[in-house]
């Protein structure tokens, strides 16, 4: 069949045939599904080592804000969000301000950190707790913030070193609970 088609039916059809046509489709669809599975299974058997056994730790949660167009309130959803979490599910809740070109998190909640995601970017070598405690400031309510750079020339830095000369999609906000100390 050409271009994608898997059956086709000649006007007019009854709804029997329509119903056999479909039932015939999803059975070479499911029939696919199977010999491809088996086929990288088999494959991926020979080629790979069993996986390590990794000791499972508790992860926190991901939330991600985000809207393709500015100034529709992401950045006020998210430190309101942020901080209702916090007081709710009293666990630990940090915001990133992923809006790299204008993220303004640290503006609303009034903090004054010398910090931002540029300065973890540029260690992110030695990337591991206790520099994400020493990196984000602490808001009153209880969450811990990492803004974003505050200079064009930061930005621009951060942008180079994680997704090389084009432009960043903008990601207004991530709330990760328990993820700080």
């Amino acid at each position: 069949m050409g271009v994608g088609a898997r059956d086709f039916l000649i006007k007019p059809f009854t709804s029997d045939e329509l119903s056999s046509s479909i039932h015939r489709v999803h059975e070479m669809g499911t029939s696919r599904r199977r010999a491809a599975d088996r086929v990288t299974h088999e494959y991926y058997e020979e080629k790979l080592p069993p996986p390590p056994k990794v000791e499972r730790r508790l992860m926190g949660k991901l939330l991600m804000i985000y809207s393709p167009k500015g100034g529709t309130g992401c950045s006020m959803v998210a430190s309101n969000l942020a901080i209702a979490l916090s007081k709710t599910t009293r666990k630990k809740v940090a915001l990133v301000d992923g809006n790299l070109q204008f993220g303004d998190s640290d503006v609303m909640l009034n903090l004054q950190g010398n910090r931002t995601i540029a300065d973890v970017i540029n260690r992110i070598e030695d990337l591991d707790s206790d520099l994400m405690n020493v990196m984000t400031a602490r808001h009153p309510s209880g969450i811990k913030v990492l803004a974003a750079p505050t200079t064009p020339v930061a930005t621009t830095t951060a942008v180079m070193m994680t997704v090389g000369p084009r432009p960043p999609r903008p990601i207004d906000a991530a709330l990760c609970c328990s993820s700080c100390r």
